[in-house]
């Protein structure tokens, strides 16, 4: 991670000096109340409480035609969780493109945990999509399309799965209220979460579902 980053400051740097009209920053921090008191065979009954730090920088530049280009990458910092997020973001004019990537070790350090072999959760969704801002009345209106892999291993069984997704992501926002659908369709993204549950998949344990849709509403 600590490369690809390097590797993109250096790239943003180059093209600051020959293209870019100004470097751009963007720091985003969130507080999140997520609150499952449900049934369901997927995952516990629980109530979810925490934070979440994200920090982006990139250039804007031209292009020799007179379009205009935002780069951006970044990271993001989930606590009390500890899962980390890779992200970087294109966008010209109507059009988008990206990809996000997340990366968890599960190391059993702890001395009162059972022994659990060392397992690894990775994930990396690309993505590409349509700004439709300027077409509609609304403040904010795009459309993403993107194809998730992820790989987790279990060292101690041996084992390793490599899930596959398909993503579309609705978002429009009008002044203060938002709302933003997700829906992915494929393979369990967590097929090792009934052995470790938490302690290796930080995400969402719906991600288990061949089918899921997620719709939030933002004010």
């Amino acid at each position: 991670m600590k490369k690809q980053l390097a590797f993109f400051i250096l790239v943003a740097s180059i093209y600051t000096q020959v293209h870019a009209q100004k470097f751009s920053y963007d720091v985003d921090f969130i507080t999140y109340f997520d609150n499952r008191e449900y049934h369901s065979g997927l995952q516990p009954s629980q109530t979810i409480f925490g934070t979440r730090l994200s920090p982006e920088i990139g250039v804007i530049f031209n292009d020799s035609l007179g379009g205009t280009h935002k780069m951006m990458a970044g990271v993001s910092y989930i606590q009390p969780f500890g899962a980390q997020w890779q992200a970087a973001k294109f966008h010209h004019n109507r059009f988008l493109a990206g990809w996000y990537a997340q990366i968890n070790h599960l190391a059993n350090k702890s001395s009162d945990q059972p022994n659990f072999g060392v397992c690894n959760d990775s994930d990396i969704n690309p993505f590409i999509g349509v700004d439709f801002s300027n077409k509609t009345p609304l403040d904010s209106l795009s459309l993403k399309l993107g194809y998730l892999v992820g790989m987790q291993r279990d060292r101690k069984q041996d084992s390793t799965y490599i899930p596959q997704e398909a993503t579309i992501d609705l978002f429009a926002r009008w002044r203060f209220l938002a709302i933003q659908s997700r829906l992915y369709f494929g393979d369990n993204l967590m097929p090792l979460y009934g052995t470790y549950g938490t302690l290796l998949n930080q995400g969402n344990a719906f991600y288990q579902s061949p089918i899921y849709n997620r719709n939030d509403l933002m004010i």
